[in-house]
């Protein structure tokens, strides 16, 4: 049960990333379309995260990197957990 929860997790993550561009995401478009107000980013280890994966799932890998670095480990974790789960 653990897996599958993990596995539609990052399912998720990835669908999120792949229908917002990396600027959508950053005005919180897909929570202002659930009718929640953003709120700003208050920075951690993970900032740029989420466009990251947005820029490496529209074909821009050179953004994604400049995003943040970790998406090289990160997004095929991400990958494995959606498969495996």
């Amino acid at each position: 049960a653990y897996a599958l929860l993990l596995g539609l997790g990052a399912l998720a993550i990835l669908a999120v990333a792949a229908l917002w561009t990396p600027e959508e995401l950053a005005r919180g478009l897909p929570l202002a379309r659930l009718g929640f107000a953003p709120a700003p980013c208050a920075g951690c280890f993970a900032c740029g995260l989420s466009r990251a994966f947005s820029a490496a799932l529209h074909l821009e890998p050179a953004r994604a990197l400049a995003f943040h670095p970790g998406v090289l480990l990160a997004l095929p974790a991400c990958v494995g957990m959606a498969v495996a789960g």
